[in-house]
C-alpha cells in the first residue's frame, strides 16, 4: 500500500497556487518529524485541491498527525538528466490534543490528589450571599 502516517510540529505551509492547464490547486506545507534536533527532518508535504484549507486552522509548532499517500514517476529534467520526482499528498490531518495527566510510574498506583484542610472563618466574620 501506498499510504504513510506521520506525526511532528507544524513549521508552517505556502500560499495556494494554481498549476497547470486545467487549474489545480496545490499548497505545500513542512512538518518536523526530527527523532535527533541534530539531524533535523523535514518533509515537504502537499495538499491538492479541496485539501488545500487542512492547514488553515493549525498554529506554528502544535503536534499533528498526518496521513498521506506516497506518489512517484520518473521524468527528464531540463538539463535531459533522468529523475524520480516524489510527492507525499496528503488527504488527512490530525491535530494532536495534549492533556495534562499525572505521572506514573509503571508499576505503581497512581498517586492520590491532596486532600487540602480549610480553616473555619473568623467568628465574628459575617456570613456572605455567595452559596460556596
Amino acid at each position: 500500500m501506498n499510504e504513510v502516517k506521520l506525526r511532528g510540529k507544524y513549521l508552517g505551509a505556502t500560499q495556494i497556487k494554481e498549476v497547470g492547464t486545467n487549474g489545480t490547486k496545490i499548497r505545500q506545507f513542512y512538518v518536523d518529524i526530527s527523532d535527533n534536533p541534530e539531524y533535523p527532518n523535514t518533509p515537504e508535504m502537499q495538499l491538492i485541491n479541496d485539501k488545500c484549507t487542512l492547514v488553515e486552522h493549525l498554529t506554528l509548532g502544535q503536534e499533528i498527525e498526518v496521513f498521506a499517500r506516497l506518489k512517484g514517476r520518473k521524468g527528464v529534467d531540463k538539463d535531459g538528466v533522468e529523475r524520480v520526482y516524489t510527492n507525499v499528498d496528503v488527504w488527512k490531518i490530525n491535530a494532536i490534543q495534549r492533556t495534562s495527566a499525572a505521572f506514573v510510574v509503571p508499576g505503581q498506583a497512581a498517586p492520590t490528589p491532596a486532600v487540602g484542610t480549610f480553616a473555619n472563618p473568623a467568628p465574628n466574620t459575617p456570613k456572605s450571599d455567595v452559596p460556596f
